[in-house]
């Protein structure tokens, strides 16, 4: 009886051994290939900031696109902030819509009374669109009018709604509304005079974006 436990316990011992071998044997092979995998791997390069080329001429480009949808005075200010934001962020990426709509110009605007585009969330209200549009119109066109009256803001709520409406209306005053695009769900609408359209279509290919209408969500 008692050698019959003492072979079970040498037996235990035995395979109590072997399992801790085998695992710190295994333990090193892990270790061994992490290390190979490390030396090997590819490392994540630090992201490089390359400025556009054509700077300069974008910034030609933005002060036209400025003064087109507002006047020369308020074209200097815009950009007065722009270069001051470039003192204090010159390595960041840059891109002019980076400039353009950046919160910095939208402070501005909204401080100063100016109306150089709206910018609005997309889930934004109509009655948003209408107060820029109200106020865009006095402030760059000497336009006094409630088109409003003429739209139902509690049927057409959202601004994809209401847009066509608006730019019907604003279609027989000589004026063209229209939306910049700039790869985010924002809206950054902008009037302008019809006899002036192409010409604001032919600096926002400049400057590397694209204008298009908004429309109501699957008509577009």
């Amino acid at each position: 009886m008692e050698s019959g436990y003492i072979i079970k316990f040498l037996v235990i011992i035995v395979v109590v051994i072997l399992y801790l071998y085998f695992k710190k044997q295994s333990g090193k092979e892990d270790n061994r290939q992490k290390a190979i995998i490390n030396k090997y791997k590819v490392k994540n390069k630090p992201e490089v900031h390359i400025e556009p080329k054509d700077k300069e001429e974008q910034f030609r480009q933005l002060r036209k696109l400025i003064t087109l949808l507002t006047n020369q005075e308020i074209s200097d200010e815009i950009l007065n902030v722009i270069y001051n934001r470039q003192k204090s962020f010159d390595t960041h990426p840059w891109h002019i819509s980076h400039e353009l709509f950046c919160k910095e110009v939208i402070n501005y605007q909204y401080k100063n009374n100016i109306y150089l585009y709206g910018y609005f969330d997309w889930k934004s209200p109509s009655y948003e669109l209408d107060k820029y549009i109200t106020n865009a119109l006095k402030a760059n066109f000497n336009i006094e009018a409630n088109i409003n009256e003429k739209i139902n803001l509690t049927e057409f709520k959202t601004i994809p709604e209401a847009f066509p409406l608006y730019e019907k209306e604003l279609s027989g005053l000589g004026l063209k509304l229209t939306n910049i695009d700039n790869n985010s769900d924002s809206y950054i609408v902008v009037i302008v005079k019809n006899q002036n359209f192409e010409e604001l279509e032919n600096i926002i290919q400049q400057i590397n974006l694209k204008l298009y209408q908004v429309r109501p969500y699957g008509k577009e």
